[in-house]
């Protein structure tokens, strides 16, 4: 009679002699501190843990080799930055510990809610210009939902992703990539 095998046994069986290549080793550990800084942050984020705390947690933490933690945490904290949003806390970490002088991304973010004002402004104005030849309907009490547009979500999401590119480029330069 023969053995029935759960499917652990049978995943195990057929992986047995698999091993991870010294590449694939590196980006699971870089991974899995990514998570662990990601998880940090986000305590430190929600008020869980002051910034000494997190300095000290974050110290502690056992960086994989050939990868700057400064680094790593300073790409993280930068995914985080939100405009509108209160980033006092993620500039706080990419100035004190990752040695991020403030000036550029501030500027970045600066720039970047500005291009928001003015996409904002051009789509309104052109939702509200068709509102007006389509449906006849104009005024001042006329206001464009941008929330709506499926197409005002895709110019916000370009705009975000560019402004990540910049705001990564601007930090990483400043830590030697």
């Amino acid at each position: 009679m023969s053995e029935i095998k759960s499917t652990l046994e049978l995943v195990l069986e057929k992986t047995r002699d698999m091993t991870l290549s010294r590449e694939d080793k590196q980006e699971q550990l870089i991974r899995e501190f990514r998570e662990k800084v990601n998880g940090l942050l986000h305590a430190y984020l929600e008020g869980l843990a002051s910034l000494d705390q997190f300095q000290r947690q974050f110290s502690s933490l056992e960086a994989p080799s050939g990868s700057g933690p400064e680094k790593i945490l300073a790409e993280e904290a930068a995914q985080r930055l939100e405009l509108p949003g209160d980033n006092d806390k993620l500039l706080e970490v990419l100035s004190r510990l990752c040695g991020v002088k403030l000036d550029g991304v501030e500027s970045a973010l600066c720039d970047h809610q500005q291009r928001l004002r003015a996409l904002e402004k051009e789509r309104a104005e052109v939702m509200c210009k068709a509102l007006k030849e389509r449906f006849h309907v104009h005024g001042r009490a006329v206001r464009a939902n941008l929330e709506g547009d499926s197409g005002w979500v895709q110019t916000l999401s370009e705009a975000r992703e560019a402004f990540l590119e910049e705001l990564k480029r601007e930090v990483l330069s400043q830590i030697g990539s």
